[in-house]
């Protein structure tokens, strides 16, 4: 058994709760040389909760350095060292650049900071850094504003191709990948209903079932991907021309849900379809005399 197949089963017994044998199982990789973001959290929660502080500390270190993106293995090493009575400003001289880079950093871990300051009778030193931050978060909550008008405005001219032409598939795509961007689920549900009395079924369907795969709506996915299949089960009855590309969308669903047989079926299923598609034979120019 490869390691990653260890690391899913590792994964699965802790979240069982089964915290002594997920160590076990999580140390030998981790001894071995394994790394993985969500193993060094996993390790991290258990010795905070069970096994030591300290130890706790250098697992999140591990997954910080794994994904410097993300404040959450910051916090966690902060809340180590607020319980193990270390000087809040050592981590902040450390780590607050990198915090206020992270992707994710908001009001809410400068709350968090602010409480470890005050904790230990330090408000004046947290001024000093709070003036900072919050500029940083100003300017971000900016530069999201900016961004998400701009994604509105995509919005109102997709729509307005789409409505252009509401048999053009690939506008409909364009249109529900800007949607999606802005999570108007039911939007995206509506116009998709509507798109079935325009464009064929089979992309409709692939549409949905994409969309479902985004927001983890499993069930309704496979329905979606049930309807395709059966539509492409009759035309194989029927002998009836399947193009490659449907095969190919089939095989890009079933890779979002992780499913690498089917994957591999419906590859190569658009392999021998593609191979049997031949190209339009030019007309041969004849010249004038």
């Amino acid at each position: 058994m490869d390691d990653d197949k260890r690391f899913l089963i590792a994964k699965e017994t802790y979240q069982r709760k089964e915290y002594d044998q997920a160590y076990d199982l999580y140390s030998e990789l981790e001894n071995k040389g394994y790394k993985n973001y969500d193993m060094f959290i996993d390790l991290g929660h258990i010795y905070f909760h069970h096994m030591g502080l300290a130890n706790a500390y250098q697992r999140y270190l591990k997954a910080h350095e794994m994904d410097v993106t993300q404040t959450y293995p910051l916090m966690r090493m902060l809340k180590c060292q607020d319980q193990l009575n270390q000087p809040v400003e050592m981590f902040i001289e450390d780590y607050f650049e990198t915090l206020l880079q992270s992707r994710d950093f908001s009001d809410k871990e400068l709350k968090k900071i602010k409480l470890v300051y005050q904790k230990q009778g330090k408000e004046k030193l947290f001024e000093k850094i709070e003036t900072k931050a919050i500029k940083v978060l100003v300017n971000q909550k900016k530069q999201e504003k900016l961004s998400h008008e701009a994604l509105i405005d995509n919005i109102e001219h997709a729509k307005m191709i789409y409505h252009q032409n509401t048999k053009n598939a690939s506008n409909l795509m364009t249109l529900i990948d800007l949607l999606e961007k802005d999570h108007r689920n039911d939007e995206i549900a509506e116009i998709l209903d509507h798109a079935y009395h325009n464009i064929n079924h089979f992309e409709v369907d692939y549409l949905y079932a994409r969309h479902y795969i985004h927001i983890e709506w499993m069930t309704d996915a496979m329905t979606a991907i049930n309807r395709m299949e059966a539509r492409l089960k009759k035309h194989e009855e029927e002998h009836k021309m399947i193009k490659f590309y449907e095969y190919k969308k089939l095989a890009e669903l079933y890779q979002m849900l992780g499913n690498e047989a089917l994957y591999q079926f419906y590859d190569k299923k658009r392999i021998e379809s593609e191979k049997q598609t031949k190209p339009r034979r030019k007309k041969p120019n004849i010249e004038r005399s």
